[in-house]
């Protein structure tokens, strides 16, 4: 007996330990769990981390400049037989924009240029150094063109470069990111399990009435204001009546629905809906997110306030090749049956060295003389594409200069039709 029982003790042993070891687990397991769900994903902090992404991309952003090169492109997409031909021309054009900053240096360059089947229609370069602002068209004039001070009405261009701009801005920012805060901290919010797509996904609601908007609305015209040397956003905000209680209804809100996954809390979707009781409509802005993609839409419904309902009219797509690559398109609805497309290719590169050009051989442009209009405009008519594309766009305004008269001659004829009618009326009256 006392043998058997010896040898019972260490599966008795071994039995306690693995339970002790699943019990740990469990309570491990169980504290993940709670912190997701009662931390990670509790509404408050679901919408503080939504408010902070927003505001990451800012604060990284470098202080001393850097260069960005945008490539863009349009389309129409149309079952109309005008829109399509249009379709053929634009397709065969593409804007290009360089922008380098050094802010040691004191250096802004900018170049513009139009191409037509991969070969460059128009290069012009706008140069910021020394306090002074040139103009360089390539293959046009062979100098800078130095811009008269006036052209800024006093503004100094070194202003520009000043460190503490962007000290100030990070400042504002900072402001307006506790705003938005505090607001969400001072409501109540919603939160829901549903699913979207075949996502099983939590859905959190903050619901804002219109004196709320128009509370936070304020706060931030007031903020903006304070960093800026006129009251400009104060000034816009109370222009365009975005504060009016006559105009906004009591029954009106803004409901903003942040979409994240049960688990991890990642947040997928972000969605605004502004809802007008009043003149039964509803405007409906969607943020998408999956891997290094993003989508936003704009929807309206003009019938109702159900948002279900809502026709989309505007997309914006991002999709980043890496942190400083990437594709951006923009498609919105010209009407029904038509749609147009602008992409754009961007690359950034904060590490570009960025030197002042030598501006020596300048004119300013008010010392330009007839020989430097005449080999402009010789170089202008030696650029085939260019001159064809000024030469198409002279005739097209005669025309409609044309059109505009012959519909203003037919106005003043019909008038003095009719006031001839009107006297010959008012003398067979008096005759009898």
């Amino acid at each position: 007996m006392e043998e058997k029982d010896f040898e019972k003790k260490p599966k008795k042993k071994g039995i306690i330990i693995t339970v002790v070891i699943l019990v740990l687990i469990a309570l491990i397991a169980g504290g993940v769990f709670a912190y997701f769900k009662l931390v990670k994903n509790k509404p408050q902090a679901i919408f503080e981390k939504a408010i902070s992404k927003v505001f990451e991309m800012t604060e990284k952003m470098p202080k001393n400049g850097g260069k960005v090169n945008l490539e863009l492109t349009a389309s129409l997409n149309s079952t109309d037989q005008d829109m399509s031909m249009a379709n053929t021309y634009l397709k065969m054009f593409k804007l290009n924009l360089t922008t380098e900053k050094n802010d040691e240096k004191k250096v802004i360059n900018q170049n513009v240029s139009i191409s037509a089947l991969d070969e460059t229609i128009v290069s012009a370069d706008l140069l910021i150094q020394n306090n002074k602002a040139y103009v360089f068209l390539k293959d046009i004039y062979s100098k800078y063109i130095e811009l008269p001070e006036d052209t800024f009405d006093g503004f100094n261009l070194n202003d520009l470069f000043e460190s503490d701009i962007s000290g100030k801005s990070q400042e504002m920012l900072k402001e307006i990111k506790q705003i938005l805060l505090d607001a969400v901290k001072t409501k109540e919010l919603k939160q829901e399990n549903v699913e979207v797509d075949d996502q099983k996904l939590t859905k959190t609601t903050l619901k804002l009435n219109s004196k709320d908007v128009e509370q936070i609305v304020e706060k931030l015209s007031n903020v903006a204001s304070e960093f800026s040397a006129v009251n400009t956003a104060k000034d816009i905000v109370e222009s365009s009546q975005l504060i009016n209680e006559e105009e906004n209804s009591s029954d009106n809100y803004l409901e903003v629905s942040i979409y994240t996954k049960r688990f991890s809390g990642k947040i997928v979707k972000t969605e605004f809906a502004m809802i007008n009781v009043e003149d039964d409509m509803a405007i409906v802005g969607t943020i998408s997110e999956e891997d290094e993609k993003m989508e936003i839409t704009f929807a309206v419904n003009e019938d109702s306030t159900d948002i279900k309902d809502a026709i989309t009219f505007c997309t914006f797509e991002i999709e980043e090749v890496n942190d400083n690559e990437g594709t951006m398109s923009i498609k919105f609805s010209i009407d029904e049956e038509s749609t147009a497309t602008v992409t754009v290719k961007y690359k950034v590169d904060y590490n570009d060295i960025i030197e002042p050009k030598n501006v020596r051989n300048s004119i300013n442009a008010n010392d330009l003389t007839e020989e430097d209009m005449n080999e402009m405009m010789t170089n202008i008519e030696n650029n085939e594409f260019l001159y064809s594309i000024i030469q198409s766009l002279s005739t097209t305004r005669l025309m409609e200069k044309a059109e505009e008269n012959a519909k203003r001659y037919e106005e003043e004829q019909i008038e003095r039709e009719q006031l001839q009618e009107e006297l010959l009326n008012t003398e067979l009256t008096e005759n009898i």
